[in-house]
């Protein structure tokens, strides 16, 4: 190993063995450059350094030395044992730990591993036996995988989260705050209520941090749970632009589209298309979505259809229409992003959760929720007028490009790791210059 002889190995050795017997006492976020005062000779050599005489252990080493100390990640300023005294007076900048927990069952998914200056460890609520599989009331592997959370975050730097249930219970299951805990994608369809909403006001505000796409919803989360708005960040719902598969089109020549799920009114939507009998439209929802609805023939409806078929419906759509429920609902931001990549215009209820993207005459056009007539007029006006349509879209593009975007995400975990890890920033760009 480059730059760590055998002397060098057993500083390490004497540092892992000392971090551990001092982990209670050990600073949080102390710098890792080492000076040894009194150095144990290499085996075999019988030889004492004079007290005093040091040797600081080489840069070029540290990535072989942080191998060696493995999980020492905490070291106090003067640390003594025996012969050895290490004094921390430099800097080796150690990659902070990042356990990620999430609701996703993919075990492949791996966040911004590779994209930030951190380590990775992952817990998911991927079925870990055959009752978990099996037992969704109560969620047996979500309570699993939070408990897993609380317990492994101990030996982490930094906590993150996805979704609000996974972050209160991972908190609930913690007791008393210890590492920072990021919640990000902290995002509700439907506000909590009863006892859910009890334990919510309980254990959220030792979150340290929260990651919200909307400013509304920062506001509506402060109220609702009793946590600083401080602490709630407003970021751009950030991705990679979507990639779109190759099938074939389901419906041949122009047609406006409508997709997903959550927060939607497809009552309303179908109610103004039957209006409209010579405008053919694509429906990608859920099939509760459109339970009971009396579709038109110029509707046709996919449902549970891959992703990289969703975006293609989007990309030869001619806009895209998102009716929400009601001027509340912070949902539609993951379609609304989709479609601006794509360069597609958009017709969406007016809504506060999304006035943070679409802005009325600039990047799309707003309707008052629930109103059947103001909805078919506009999806009349903008068919009949293909070059505001195109003009709509290239703005969003252009939005979704300069805010939306995974490097903006990247851009803000960074700066949040920053905060929190002196030495990160340094980590960074020493992590550039060695690329």
């Amino acid at each position: 190993m480059a730059g760590v002889d055998v002397a060098g190995w057993r500083i390490a050795w004497s540092v892992f063995r000392l971090s551990h017997q001092r982990r209670g006492k050990c600073e949080q976020h102390a710098q890792h450059h080492v000076f040894v005062e009194h150095l144990c000779p290499p085996r075999g050599d019988s030889r004492r350094m004079r007290p005093g005489a040091g040797r600081e252990v080489p840069l070029a080493g540290s990535r072989q030395l942080r191998r060696r100390v493995g999980g020492c990640r905490r070291l106090t300023r003067s640390l003594r044992h025996s012969h050895t005294q290490v004094t921390l007076t430099h800097s080796v900048f150690m990659r902070p730990k990042i356990l990620n927990c999430s609701q996703n069952t993919n075990p492949a998914w791996r966040w911004l591993e590779g994209k930030v200056a951190a380590d990775f460890e992952y817990v998911d609520m991927q079925p870990r036996n055959w009752l978990e599989a099996r037992l969704r009331k109560p969620y047996l592997a979500r309570y699993r995988a939070a408990a897993e959370a609380a317990r492994k975050s101990r030996s982490a730097d930094l906590l993150v989260t996805h979704s609000p249930a996974m972050t209160t219970w991972t908190e609930a299951f913690r007791r008393a705050p210890g590492v920072p805990h990021l919640a990000f994608s902290f995002n509700f369809t439907k506000l909590p209520t009863g006892a859910m909403l009890k334990l919510m006001r309980s254990v959220l505000p030792r979150v340290d941090r929260f990651v919200v796409f909307s400013t509304m919803e920062r506001r509506l989360y402060a109220e609702t749970f009793g946590i600083d708005p401080n602490r709630i960040d407003v970021v751009y719902w950030g991705v990679r632009p979507p990639e779109v598969g190759d099938n074939p089109p389901i419906v041949e020549g122009d047609y406006l589209c409508a997709v997903g799920g959550e927060g939607r009114d497809y009552r309303l939507l179908v109610d103004a298309l039957r209006r409209l009998p010579h405008i053919p439209a694509v429906v990608v929802a859920r099939p509760h979505n459109l339970a009971g609805l009396d579709v038109p023939g110029n509707v046709t409806v996919r449902t549970n259809i891959p992703r990289s078929e969703v975006h293609g419906i989007i990309s030869r759509s001619r806009f895209m229409v998102l009716p929400l429920l009601h001027t509340k609902v912070p949902c539609g931001h993951v379609t609304i992003v989709s479609a601006m990549y794509l360069s597609k215009a958009i017709i969406t209820s007016a809504s506060d959760g999304i006035t943070d993207y679409v802005f009325e005459g600039k990047t799309g056009l707003m309707v008052p929720p629930g109103d059947v007539t103001a909805l078919a007029e506009r999806i009349r006006e903008l068919w009949e007028d293909p070059a505001r349509s195109e003009r709509l879209g290239a703005a969003g593009q252009a939005f979704a490009h300069r805010h939306c975007s995974e490097a903006a995400t990247i851009d803000y975990v960074n700066r949040y790791l920053g905060s929190i890890s002196p030495n990160y920033d340094n980590l960074v760009e020493g992590e550039r210059g060695v690329a």
